[in-house]
């Protein structure tokens, strides 16, 4: 298996070496070598502790939309508080914008 991996310098003349894909599989060293080998051990080190499987994902699992407006529209619809949470809200917004008018 292929893995990439970035390797950074920073400015305390160490190199680090991270993963991609895996965040918690960072290693530092010296050299970009040295900071990749280390990487490198990391990495088998956890692969030897589990194990990679493939999953497959349905097409109706996924979001069909893609937009948070439209996939929860409707959501309240039977909610019996929900007109009250509005009416908070929109004395809320009187009150932050300074109209101290309340209904």
């Amino acid at each position: 298996m292929q893995y990439q991996v970035l390797v950074e310098s920073r400015p305390d003349k160490v190199y680090v070496a991270s993963v991609i894909g895996l965040p918690d599989c960072v290693a530092e060293g010296e050299t970009k070598e040295e900071a990749v080998a280390n990487a490198k051990a990391a990495l088998v080190t956890r692969l030897a502790h589990g194990e990679v499987v493939t999953i497959e994902v349905e097409h109706s699992e996924i979001n069909r939309s893609g937009n948070p407006w439209l996939d929860n529209y409707g959501r309240f619809q039977s909610d019996p508080t929900y007109e009250d949470f509005l009416a908070e809200i929109e004395e809320d917004r009187r009150r932050s914008a300074g109209d101290d008018r309340s209904e």
